[in-house]
């Protein structure tokens, strides 16, 4: 059944007659980061929910995550007092029942690091898997997922996708999409949505390719702005004329009579 999220400054209003819907955003291309932080935007609210940071080298780094101060934001952990956060399975709960939870406005924790005294974390030879979140939006606790690689060579990481569930204090699968799972572990699996964007920079434009009809196409910057709308589409497949954006990052909201799906791209002019 059709479910409908209007965006106003990219705090989503949800107009639905049945099960909520699992907001899910693609890293299109894949963001690697080395020696910097990625900022991770899980509602794509225009504010920054967990920075994830890698720094040093193979002798001495780390690839870390924490939340802003103040945010009262969490991360799932591996036990009460540890310091790794959690590389979760596919299909894994990520919820209130979840073992342990640790506040990050305060103090980071460690996906992986490595220095004098050794070297420890879950996340290690450029392995898929997913970091449990607990982040509030509004009033209210929210459960989300990413899906990160760490590349324990060069001490740096990827982060691939995202996603969130949108009803307050409800529990959700780690890899859990609007249409499935995504891959993990480096498998040769397939994202489950049938909703593929691609973005040409050279051409200067977005192609969107669905199995479903496109009923709209929406992109919005990272202040929750929407720039471009294309109604009434009603077809498999539509080529998006980016010309005149100014280079950044957006997300494109794609619509179909079955679910919504947003993918981030990174324009090049």
């Amino acid at each position: 059944m059709k479910k409908i999220l209007i965006p106003l400054a990219f705090s989503w209003l949800e107009v639905f007659t049945c099960q909520a819907l699992i907001v899910y955003t693609d890293v299109n291309p894949d963001a690697t980061v080395n020696n910097a932080a990625y900022n991770l935007d899980l509602d794509n609210n225009g504010t920054t929910d967990f920075s994830l940071t890698a720094l040093g080298n193979v002798t001495v780094g780390w690839v870390s995550c924490d939340a802003s101060a103040g945010s009262l934001n969490y991360v799932l952990i591996d036990s009460q007092n540890g310091q790794y956060v959690v590389s979760n399975s596919s299909n894994g709960n990520i919820g209130a029942s979840s073992a342990y939870w640790h506040q990050t406005d305060s103090t980071n924790v460690l996906l992986y690091a490595t220095g004098l005294g050794g070297s420890g974390g879950w996340f290690t030879n450029s392995y898929d898997g997913y970091v449990g979140f607990k982040f509030y939006i509004g009033a209210s606790y929210h459960y989300g997922w990413a899906r990160v690689a760490v590349n324990t060579s060069n001490m740096s990481f990827t982060i691939k996708d995202y996603a969130y569930e949108t009803v307050a204090n409800t529990a959700i699968a780690a890899g859990a999409t609007p249409n499935g799972f995504v891959g993990i572990d480096n498998e040769a699996t397939e994202l489950a949505s049938t909703i593929k964007v691609t973005n040409n920079n050279q051409l200067k434009k977005v192609t969107v390719l669905t199995d479903k009809n496109i009923s709209e196409i929406n992109i919005y910057d990272v202040s929750g702005r929407r720039i471009k709308e294309i109604k009434s589409i009603e077809a498999k497949e539509s080529i998006i004329d980016t010309y005149g954006i100014l280079s950044g990052t957006y997300i494109v909201q794609v619509v179909t009579n079955e679910r919504v799906e947003n993918k981030k791209i990174f324009i090049v002019q």
